[in-house]
């Protein structure tokens, strides 16, 4: 049983003549999001680790107020019907020299078996059939813990095909060997595979955003974006002597690539998804349309509206990136064939993802959320106007209206009798502008005995 607390008087009165109270306009209601937290962890032979994220809604693109906003970033509603696994971290260069630093003969790639010669490097180099870069103005972009990059689209799809065959997995694209000269349109995603492969978009900024609406994976400011992810910042603009006007927000310590995982996970449990390389999606580059369901921009499943034919988009930005390409919402178009000393890549997988008990309670607690919305939001109610009392002073008066009474379940010291439901008021009223004063009380009241007879705290 709760203690008792003091006791303290407000009145109220019926609002005499009519009420014109007006409704007022409702609050925007924010995006709920389904898929609430990372479901598991897998790894494959190769190791790469891989956290699965279920299927879910959210909403894509950016408020037209957001700082650093492009015009291709129109906030949309999009439902992905099927889990995924993604990869933990960024592609690292170990991973990739294990998988493409020899010689590799009759790999099957796509439907076809063929001869794929990637010639072993110690010491890759730009052009070499190994996609790093030696150095970026004395710095060095080399290191098993760094992500790869110099990475083209085409080099990143026959990458994840060589890593399914290794793993044991079904291959998910045909058409790679002729990718290069083709500028990427041999290429096709069977999309019943269970292989390795390149995020869409839509799974890219969902998995990015892990269940929040923020600026960045992970922190909401461009002051605190160095906190969370390898940009462009201070210190990077003194060494490589760029611009002024280049980046000064903050420095996160790194000057080039960072080792991966340097910085925390998000809250899915994510590294690296603001910063250190730029991610290579599948989806061609093209406007967004409104609420879909599994969009991508390429291949068998629904398209964007007005693609832009042949380029190809990556995510996240990169160490050389301003903060501002390093948002959740900024995308950015590159040829299937184009290398960046800021070009790498993160893996996916299409699998059954069973909802672990957090993404369930979650997904209950936006269906709670909705309702709980309905159940508390006011109508009606609006003050119409003031009355004065000779004795009680001044009245405000309230129009009729609806609103929740009862708290929410998960308020901080809620009582078991506080149960919230809706109320509806057909009359208005007028009620006192402050508590009953000791002056108001004993000016009305005929009784001998006067309350207030407590003369200092805790002591009659």
């Amino acid at each position: 049983m709760r203690p008792l607390l003091p006791l303290t008087l407000l009145l109220a009165v019926p609002l005499v003549g009519p009420a014109n109270a007006k409704t007022p306009e409702a609050l925007p209601v924010a995006a709920v999001e389904e898929g609430a937290a990372a479901a598991a962890e897998w790894s494959g032979p190769s190791g790469y680790e891989m956290v699965g994220i279920a299927a879910g809604s959210f909403t894509m693109g950016s408020l037209s107020s957001e700082k650093g906003r492009q015009d291709d970033e129109t906030e949309h509603r999009v439902t992905l019907t099927r889990g995924f696994w993604m990869g933990k971290t960024e592609v690292t260069q170990e991973l990739w020299r294990a998988v493409m630093g020899r010689v590799v003969r009759s790999a099957t790639i796509g439907t076809s078996s063929v001869s794929v010669e990637v010639k072993a490097s110690t010491r890759p180099s730009p052009g070499a059939n190994i996609p790093f870069k030696k150095a970026y103005e004395g710095v060095s972009l080399l290191g098993d813990r760094l992500p790869v990059q110099n990475v083209s689209w085409c080099d990143a799809v026959a990458f994840a095909n060589l890593l399914s065959a290794r793993d044991g997995l079904s291959e998910a694209y045909s058409g790679v060997e002729q990718c290069h000269e083709t500028e990427g349109a041999s290429v096709s995603w069977d999309t019943s595979t269970d292989g390795y492969r390149l995020p869409t978009e839509a799974e890219w900024e969902y998995a990015a955003r892990a269940g929040e609406h923020r600026l960045f994976a992970g922190a909401e400011s461009y002051e605190a974006v160095c906190k969370v992810g390898n940009v462009s910042d201070i210190g990077a603009a003194a060494r490589f002597d760029w611009s002024e006007d280049w980046s000064k927000q903050c420095t996160d310590d790194h000057h080039c690539l960072s080792a991966v995982g340097t910085y925390g996970a998000n809250a899915w449990g994510l590294y690296d998804m603001t910063g250190n390389v730029r991610e290579w999606c599948w989806d061609t580059y093209g406007d967004y349309s409104g609420t879909i369901t599994n969009p991508v921009a390429a291949g068998s499943l629904e398209r964007w509206e007005h693609e832009e034919e042949g380029l190809r988009v990556s995510r996240g930005g990169s160490w050389s990136t301003l903060p501002r390409g390093a948002r959740v919402t900024y995308r950015q178009k590159h040829t299937p064939t184009s290398r960046s000393h800021s070009l790498g890549l993160r893996l996916v997988r299409t699998a059954p993802i069973r909802p672990s008990a957090a993404q369930l309670a979650a997904k209950e607690k936006a269906a709670w959320g909705e309702e709980h919305q309905a159940l508390s939001a006011f109508e009606g109610l609006e003050v119409t106007g003031t009355q004065q009392s000779a004795t009680l002073g001044k009245l405000v008066c309230i129009g009729p209206g609806s609103f929740g009474m009862g708290s929410s379940a998960d308020e901080v010291g809620r009582g078991d009798d506080e149960t919230l439901h809706r109320v509806t008021l057909t009359k208005g009223f007028c009620v006192m502008e402050t508590e009953v004063t000791q002056g108001m009380y004993k000016a009305a009241a005929r009784e001998e005995k006067k309350p207030s007879w407590f003369k200092m705290c805790g002591r009659k």
